[in-house]
């Protein structure tokens, strides 16, 4: 990704520079073509009666650009920013207003997020709009993004990022409800065993991960299920003996993983060294980009599954899905696999926000009324097709998450995740937050 990365930075006419970010936009004239998934296209009438201002519309971002996740941010979430703006702002921009960006590194800290949040909010005064990813962060900025009246948006969400809700919206579901979805509508239909079947987590033994473990109360009311203590590494461990021990001994069945890629890495590695790899039914959360991970683990990636928010990157006779799988293999023609997992959610995620915006607009009538508090009602009934590459997006009151169904992928030993289920109705572990 790397070298994708080079030729991509040297074709686009201003380069983001980590700790001195600068705006980006790209300046050649549109050429309009029909609308595609997340780039409809506006009306004539819409056009001539919103007038365009003359500069771009500005949207500050956050990824990790230096932390411990930042190979999978630089590798997968910035080119997926990068190559989808571009592509709106080549087809028309929002209304006939292109998009610009400034990105910033937040670290994956949440110690350094809330600096970060004041930097965006005085560089951008009018910014409506803020992307800054990391479950962790944007629980630590949550009640500066009210407080700023900003929609702040990105990949994952967990109960601390949704409960209360807030000014946070994304499509991504709750990591918790991932977690029920994959057990109730996947695991435990396929289960044959006159016994439950057994389930441990095996978490990073950090905040953002271990905040999955609120499931576990409603995990024990499932019947036929056994929930298992949980197991935690730190993020830097290599040996596992003793966890892989204590879940063989214990006799799982099926294990979630939550950690970024080099440990999900290691557990792959340790449960081979321990004889149980093949014994026991691996899943790893959307926080695991395959991009990342296959260098990582060649084909220990085998069998294992990963629970996602958006379709299999093999599923591209959905217009959804090709329009991602076209951008990547556009913007990055070298690269060895289809899109993973961040790239495909971090797609979602614009989509939804280019259409937020779109529909504020119009309804305003004017980009001078497009504020965050106009925005914010936008996004409380918002509804958006993504063609296939989800299932229906629709926020409400009290919903800070837009898909209602999650797909299972298998990854084969060459890294390519295959859809094994169909799209599922995801499990509402708290059903108050509708």
């Amino acid at each position: 990704m790397t070298s994708v990365l080079h030729r991509l930075l040297a074709g686009i006419m201003i380069v983001v520079a980590l700790g001195a970010p600068v705006a980006c936009t790209k300046q050649e004239t549109p050429a309009p073509q029909s609308a595609s998934p997340g780039q409809s296209q506006p009306t004539t009438q819409a056009q001539s009666n919103i007038p365009v201002p003359a500069d771009a519309f500005m949207i500050p971002a956050a990824f990790d650009m230096t932390g411990p996740t930042s190979a999978a941010f630089i590798g997968s979430i910035k080119p997926a920013w990068e190559d989808y703006w571009n592509y709106v702002n080549e087809n028309g921009g929002i209304l006939g207003r292109k998009v610009g960006w400034r990105i910033y590194d937040s670290k994956q800290s949440p110690a350094e997020g809330p600096q970060v949040w004041k930097r965006m909010v005085t560089d951008f005064p009018k910014a409506p709009l803020i992307e800054l990813d990391g479950t962790g962060v944007r629980v630590a900025v949550k009640q500066m993004a009210a407080e700023d009246k900003r929609i702040l948006t990105g990949v994952g969400h967990n109960l601390d990022t949704a409960n209360p809700p807030g000014w946070i919206f994304t499509p991504n579901n709750l990591f918790e409800d991932m977690i029920a979805t994959a057990l109730e509508q996947y695991f435990l239909p396929q289960w044959k065993e006159s016994r439950p079947l057994r389930f441990a987590f095996i978490l990073q033994d950090a905040a953002w991960a271990k905040a999955v473990e609120d499931v576990i109360p409603y995990l024990k009311k499932i019947p036929n299920l056994e929930v298992l203590p949980s197991e935690y590494m730190a993020g830097n461990a290599m040996d596992l003996t003793a966890q892989m021990n204590r879940l063989k001994d214990a006799g799982v069945d099926v294990v979630w993983i939550q950690h970024v890629e080099p440990g999900t890495a290691v557990i792959l590695r340790e449960a081979q060294r321990m004889g149980i790899k093949d014994k026991v039914k691996w899943i790893t959360s959307p926080s695991v980009d395959p991009v990342t991970l296959f260098p990582l683990t060649g084909d220990l990636i085998n069998g294992l599954y990963q629970l996602s928010t958006t379709n299999s990157p093999f599923s591209d006779d959905k217009p959804g899905v090709k329009l991602v799988v076209d951008l990547f293999k556009k913007n990055h023609p070298d690269a060895q696999f289809r899109p993973g997992i961040m790239y495909a959610h971090e797609m979602l995620v614009l989509m939804v926000a280019k259409e937020a915006i779109d529909q504020t607009v119009q309804r305003v009538g004017s980009w001078d009324k497009l504020t965050g508090e106009a925005l914010y009602e936008t996004y409380q009934s918002l509804k958006v097709d993504t063609g296939g590459l989800s299932g229906p997006i629709a926020f409400g009151k009290n919903k800070r998450w837009g898909v209602d169904y999650n797909i299972i992928w298998q990854f084969n030993a060459k890294g390519e995740p295959r859809a094994v289920s169909d799209w599922l109705k995801t499990s509402r572990v708290f059903p108050d937050l509708q």
